[in-house]
């Protein structure tokens, strides 16, 4: 994904300097071999941190991938993929923007969210992968089951160039989990990132 310059200024603030992230044409899913590159160049990055039974699990397709002591999110489109690895629950999700359709995206919000981002961002599409990387974040924590128990409210931030911040939140039993979020929107793809005790 090719950001602006102000975006990627944005993303690099909002991650700090504790969470790495990668972006690559390479890990979209119409490469052959995506799953295996994105998990050899994070085992590359972070394997020592592994004994030979988490290695073996972290490179079996039948499994989400887990790095000891880390959080990891993992999202790939047909024409590129991203991997982002840090100390807290983190979210990533990245979409071709031409296949987010307004009937998709009424499924998992309510009508009060829809009109919200209308208003405040002058698009519904970032629903989609705001809400998404945010479940990402959450099923690391807690008990989530339905991408619909996210709600999404839209926080103005002065001096944002490029992207829009969110803040996502679902009701687990007797308490609130909250969280902030930072999405970009291209011509070409939705991208939506989420991180707990932010």
């Amino acid at each position: 994904m090719n950001f602006s310059a102000p975006a990627e200024n944005n993303l690099r603030t909002f991650l700090k300097d504790d969470f790495i992230i990668k972006f690559s044409a390479e890990y979209g899913s119409e490469k052959a071999g995506h799953r295996n590159l994105i998990r050899q160049d994070i085992f590359d990055r972070f394997g020592y941190q592994f004994t030979s039974s988490e290695k073996e699990t972290f490179f079996d397709l039948k499994q989400i991938p887990q790095i000891p002591r880390l959080f990891l999110s993992i999202s790939h489109t047909t024409d590129l993929g991203v991997w982002v690895v840090g100390p807290h629950a983190v979210g990533v999700d990245i979409e071709q923007s031409s296949r987010l359709s307004e009937k998709l995206i009424e499924r998992i919000s309510s009508q009060n969210e829809m009109s919200l981002a209308k208003t405040a961002i002058g698009n519904w599409k970032p629903l989609w992968t705001a809400k998404e990387s945010a479940f990402k974040a959450f099923s690391q924590i807690s008990e989530i089951q339905l991408m619909s128990e996210i709600e999404i409210r839209w926080v103005k931030a002065s001096g944002l160039d490029q992207g829009e911040y969110f803040q996502a939140s679902h009701n687990q039993t007797n308490k609130k989990i909250t969280c902030k979020g930072l999405t970009i929107l291209s011509e070409a793809h939705s991208f939506s990132l989420v991180i707990l005790n932010h």
